[in-house]
């Protein structure tokens, strides 16, 4: 078996040609940066959305629509989430 050596990407462990082995990289590469901004963007939506949440009930309590006891029960819940 001969080994084209002119280029490192040329290999058979890279899919055997030098086109495939860059096509793997590159899709590998889209793959993992679309986790990454997925992730992402799914923790600040949440943190947002529990954020939105707590300025609800501190507006409840402010207006007197629920007490302190309630409050204190539903920011917990909200913060378990």
């Amino acid at each position: 078996m001969m080994w084209d050596c002119g280029f490192p990407l040329s290999s058979p462990w890279m899919g055997g040609t030098t086109f495939w082995g860059l096509g793997t990289i590159l899709l590998l590469t889209a793959l993992l940066g679309l986790f990454l901004f997925v992730s992402r963007r799914a923790d600040k939506t949440s943190r947002a959305d529990r954020d939105d949440s707590l300025g609800i009930i501190k507006e409840r309590l402010a207006r007197g629509e629920i007490n302190p006891e309630e409050y204190r029960e539903m920011k917990k819940v909200l913060e378990q989430a």
